[in-house]
């Protein structure tokens, strides 16, 4: 295998052998990446050549694209190449490709018109998750059917949003029968996301070396009429370096000069140092026609891709006479053969384009971004030109460029909108635009999750939301949050305490109330001073505003932890949530989804099943990536509250990987907490106490509020793993920290019930039963029938003897006309494990097998495994507890095959949870196999014998 452009490949057949072998494991369903490191015109182009026509020849499809020194700050660019084919064909997306969430997304940033989405706003993570995500799917559509090989050449010089999508690809790419291939000059020369991938440890690496002596021989000698001699050889060697593309422009100048490879003749070669090399690229310029050279400067300026009229316009040269002009430059290997304009290298664009004056490329730059913008180009196309124009305060110019940002933020490349307003900001633009520009610079900033990108600007930036109220109201939201992503909690809680002040000051009370819900969460306030902050807004929200649901979700999280009866929580929390509007109203706001946990921990889960089905429906028209995984966390906590463990565990899983791609899972210790009470029932001890050092909730945890969950989740596993000390440690001293939070409900941490069992367990029964006692007061005050069941059960355990049956009895009465499957299976374990130790065997038998029943029946295999140890314990004879059929399923095996049962195609079924056809295919073929059927068509009936 080699290419056949310019000298032939020499002495690479080391690193060809590893693309075949790559490619080879990508053609069988494996993918694979491999980065090939270099100094330019070391040979990576030529190697990636030669991949591409072994892949062509091996039946795979190849996805292409090179990136330009010009171009990088076009937001996905080289994403736009790579999927170029695709789009002209009509094919990607299929027949009728989705145009909501993040195939809209993907869309739109390929340059596809979509249905306009409103505005999003930003979140603590990137923002731009939906748009990769989107594009992830696309490229796994495209590895469907036939195996592919996507290639980029010289990445060094890719926006950054193609990187973006290059490294979200890479940990994706084990399932994709895809090979991806990225060339660029070596690690110093790359940074940021690029350097990166280079170091991911699944990424192959390649660095070719510089050409042999003999090789360099080969090459020369094939140029001159007779054999070189060996000095003469040794300089060219030396003078280029063994660089193969150097090497071949140092052979052109050895010809043009008459050389004839003798050795008194190696001195002469040594003059011709490498600076002399890029001489000889504008003097074979140079020697052709006038409107040749001119050509070769305008397609400097336009950048690889572009097109001859373009070129030819901005030359000042008519079509065929640029016609010719171009044929000429490729018969000196300054341009490519095919159309576009190309050049055979990126170093002979670089010679010409740096020998222009910087006036003269400033003005060239200017002429084209007019010309594209005449021809109705982008305005990210016309944008690329202007941001090397001289700065002579052209409000137009700013104008075009903060037009070009607003375009690439709805197409999630915040990155490049930055660098456009940045460049606007310093044309300078001036009064309202000037504005404007940092208003949009910060929606940038917060979006890209980093301050960085506001580069210079960040002092003016406060001044300039600081110096006018109006302003400040408009921009605190965007400000405060990204500071908050950022780490500094301080500054945002500063930023909105002075909005909340200029809101109230101009009379806008839904505004300031806003602020101070976006306070409160940032500030991770104990929810007694929560309320009291927020309790002067109470009644002056305006009636059906979207401040007044927000406000009543706040008050019914509240109500729901400082010992209000859970029918008023819950009143208000139906009240917040009716219709559903608040999820379209505040996409990233803690309050919908804690008003919906409000309503789960009172009871009422088909209610909140019924508001979950409406934000999910919200979330998955947007592709909002918050918002999806928020989703995925209700609905797992609603889905636990029943006990379907099986269920909770593959929503939540869902959950917090998404939030862990999207950056801001540390934001959200709860998401950790509730995976592991989900494995603590699963039976999973390990697998749970690997989430929380994941998580890195292993070690001191700080005395907030927000990390309550997850303190009282490890003392919940640290009980099941039988570490009662360490188990009560946490347990007691989360008691302590909630009163001086001001915690006074136990609606959904129920500390108590859990330290009372613990000190038990160590013998410490008076203070056990103390603890448990004071527990069920405050369930009752709560008033749900999980809560007080629990506190019942718990309670009755401790006290034993014929008093621990008597509360145990009530709390499996209570817990039956409760949602609550999963205490009910507990309080049943409890009752009949009491029953036994007090010598009642037989009447433990029957509480115990229900308890078995209704734990296997949900996936709670650590409660079936205690149940059924304890029927053993009565003398009753029992099978070996092995799971069979559906208890066999994993979470995500009974989730996608419950999907599939509805009649979802794989497809849809992938799209749905963010995984890949070939993933659905493997977990559909696995539970086929543990249910002991053949096709879908009986997946419902195997499902349903279950119920």
């Amino acid at each position: 295998m080699a290419a056949e452009h310019g000298m032939r490949l020499l002495e690479r057949e080391r690193e060809l052998a590893r693309i075949e072998q790559l490619a080879d494991e990508a053609i069988g369903g494996r993918g694979r990446a491999l980065a090939i490191e270099g100094s330019p015109g070391v040979g990576k182009t030529r190697l990636l050549e030669a991949a591409r026509d072994h892949a062509r020849e091996a039946g795979m499809q190849v996805l292409t694209a090179r990136a330009t020194e010009l171009e990088r700050g076009f937001a996905f660019g080289v994403v736009r190449q790579l999927f170029a084919p695709a789009l002209r064909a009509g094919t990607l997306g299929g027949d009728a490709p989705d145009t909501t969430g993040a195939t809209a997304a993907a869309l739109r940033a390929l340059g596809v018109e979509v249905a306009a989405e409103e505005v999003l706003p930003p979140s603590l993570g990137d923002s731009s998750f939906s748009t990769l995500y989107g594009l992830y799917w696309l490229t796994a559509e495209i590895t469907e059917d036939t195996p592919a090989m996507l290639v980029v050449d010289d990445a060094h010089w890719a926006d950054d949003a193609s990187l973006d999508y290059l490294a979200f690809l890479l940990p994706r790419l084990e399932e994709l029968s895809l090979l991806v291939l990225v060339a660029y000059r070596t690690p110093e020369d790359a940074g940021g996301q690029l350097a990166t991938i280079g170091g991911d440890p699944t990424v192959d690496r390649l660095r070719p070396s510089p050409l042999s002596e003999q090789a360099v021989a080969e090459v020369v000698g094939a140029q001159l009429a007779s054999p070189p001699d060996p000095a003469f050889v040794s300089a060219c060697r030396e003078v280029s370096g063994g660089n193969p593309f150097l090497l071949g422009e140092l052979v052109r100048t050895v010809v043009d000069e008459g050389l004839t490879g003798g050795a008194p003749e190696a001195e002469i070669v040594r003059g011709l140092v490498p600076e002399g090399i890029a001489r000889s690229i504008l003097l074979r310029v140079a020697r052709l026609s006038s409107a040749a050279g001119e050509l070769a400067r305008a397609a400097a300026v336009v950048g690889d891709g572009g097109e001859l009229r373009l070129a030819a316009e901005l030359a000042g040269l008519e079509r065929d006479t640029a016609s010719d002009a171009a044929r000429s430059l490729r018969d000196v290997a300054i341009l490519e053969a095919e159309q576009p304009l190309q050049f055979e290298h990126p170093l002979i664009r670089s010679a010409i384009y740096s020998d222009l004056p910087a006036a003269e490329r400033a003005a060239a730059h200017e002429r084209a971004a007019d010309l594209l913008a005449d021809e109705g180009a982008s305005p990210e196309r016309v944008a690329i030109h202007l941001l090397p124009t001289e700065m002579r305060g052209n409000q137009e110019t700013a104008e075009r460029l903060h037009t070009a940002a607003l375009h690439a933020l709805s197409r999630g490349a915040p990155a490049e909108a930055a660098s456009y307003l940045r460049r606007a900001l310093r044309e300078p633009a001036r009064g309202a635009l000037r504005t404007r520009l940092f208003r949009t610079l910060l929606t940038a900033s917060v979006r890209g999750g980093t301050p960085a990108l506001l580069e210079g600007f960040e002092v003016e930036l406060r001044k300039e939301i600081a110096s006018d109220p109006t302003t400040l109201v408009d921009a605190a939201s965007e400000l405060a949050t990204g500071m908050a992503a950022s780490g500094l909690r301080g500054g945002a809680e500063s930023v909105l305490e002075r909005a909340i002040e200029a809101a109230e000051a101009g009379g806008d009370v839904g505004r300031a109330a806003d602020f101070q819900a976006q306070l409160i969460s940032y500030a991770q306030l104990p929810p007694a001073e929560a309320a009291a902050r927020f309790a002067p807004y109470a009644d002056r929200l305006p009636p059906g505003s979207a401040a007044e649901r927000q406000g009543l979700a706040l008050r019914a999280w509240w109500a729901s932890l400082t010992g209000e009866p859970a029918a008023e929580a819950a009143g208000l929390a139906r009240r917040a949530l009716a219709q559903g509007r608040i999820f379209a109203e505040q996409p990233a706001s803690p309050p919908q989804y804690q008003a919906i946990e409000v309503l789960i921990r009172a009871d009422e889960l088909d209610a909140a099943s019924a508001a979950i089905d409406q934000l999910s429906e919200v979330a998955t028209a947007r592709g909002f990536l918050p918002q999806l995984v928020g989703t995925s966390y209700v609905r797992a906590y609603t889905a636990f509250r029943r006990g379907a463990v099986r269920d909770a565990e593959a929503d939540l899983r869902h959950s917090v990987e998404g939030a862990r791609a999207g950056g801001f899972l540390a934001a959200f210790p709860m998401f950790t907490a509730l995976l592991v009470d989900v494995l603590v029932a699963r039976g999973e001890l390990e697998a749970a106490e690997r989430e929380l050092v994941g998580a890195g909730l292993a070690g001191e945890l700080p005395d907030s509020f927000w990390f309550g969950p997850p303190m009282f989740s490890r003392g919940a596993l640290r009980l099941a793993q039988g570490r009662a000390r360490e188990a009560a440690t946490d347990l007691v001293e989360l008691i302590h920290r909630m009163a001086g939070w001001e915690i006074t409900g136990n609606a959904g941490t129920p500390a108590g019930s859990y330290a009372g069992r613990a000190l038990a367990t160590l013998g410490e029964r008076d203070r056990a039963l103390a603890l448990a006692t004071r527990h069920l007061a405050s369930a009752k005050r709560w008033g749900a029938p999980s809560a007080v069941g629990d506190a019942l059960a718990a309670l009755g355990t401790i006290e034993g003897e014929e008093r621990g049956v008597e509360l145990l009895h009530e709390a499996v009465a209570t817990l039956e006309a409760s949602p609550a499957r999963l205490e009910h299976a507990r309080a049943l374990l409890d009752l009949g494990a009491l029953l036994r130790r007090t010598g009642r065997r037989s009447e433990a038998r029957e509480p115990l097998r229900t308890a078995l029943e209704l734990a296997r029946r949900g996936g709670a295999m650590g409660v079936a495994q205690r149940a059924h140890g304890e029927l053993e314990a009565t003398g009753e004879k029992l099978r070996r507890l092995t799971p069979t059929g559906i208890e066999a399923l994993t979470s995500s095996e009974r989730r996608v095959a419950e999907m599939a049962a509805t009649g979802m195609t794989n497809r849809e079924i992938a799209q749905t949870l963010f995984l890949t056809i070939k993933t659905i295919e493997s977990h559909l073929h696995a539970a086929y196999d543990k249910l002991g059927i053949r096709s879908r068509q009986q997946i419902a009936s195997a499902l349903a014998a279950d119920k």
